[in-house]
């Protein structure tokens, strides 16, 4: 059995060897083939003999090299972490406007956000 198996790769390998020497032995084109000759070809064959649009080239070694260095921005940025919320002010009786009737500067305000007011207290000089 094992002497079998050990003809039959003896011949695999004779007829590897028999076909590297067939398309070794095959014409090389290294001819130019003219702009008249490739209406002629098919499209794959046309293919082959011309080169890349040149605009399209540019485009995608643009468009590569911009994704490049997004990637390459992005590992290296800092950026601050933000986290935008949506609430709602609920007053705890009626809703009151706060203007200024006469008009002025505003001087100071000695109440912060989230302080609490009482009646008749200062919110606003003028």
């Amino acid at each position: 059995m094992l002497v079998k198996i050990r003809t039959l790769v003896d011949k695999m390998k004779a007829l590897v060897a028999k076909i590297k020497a067939e398309i070794h032995a095959l014409p090389q084109m290294t001819e130019e083939v003219s702009p008249d000759d490739i209406d002629f070809l098919s499209d794959s064959n046309a293919g082959l003999f011309q080169s890349a649009p040149r605009f399209g080239s540019v485009i995608t070694r643009g468009f590569l090299a911009f994704v490049a260095v997004f990637f390459i921005w992005a590992y290296f940025a800092k950026i601050d972490e933000i986290t935008i919320g949506e609430g709602k002010v609920i007053p705890s009786s009626q809703v009151q406007v706060i203007q200024n009737l006469e008009g002025g500067i505003v001087l100071d305000i000695p109440v912060k956000v989230g302080d609490l007011v009482a009646k008749n207290q200062v919110v606003m000089k003028l």
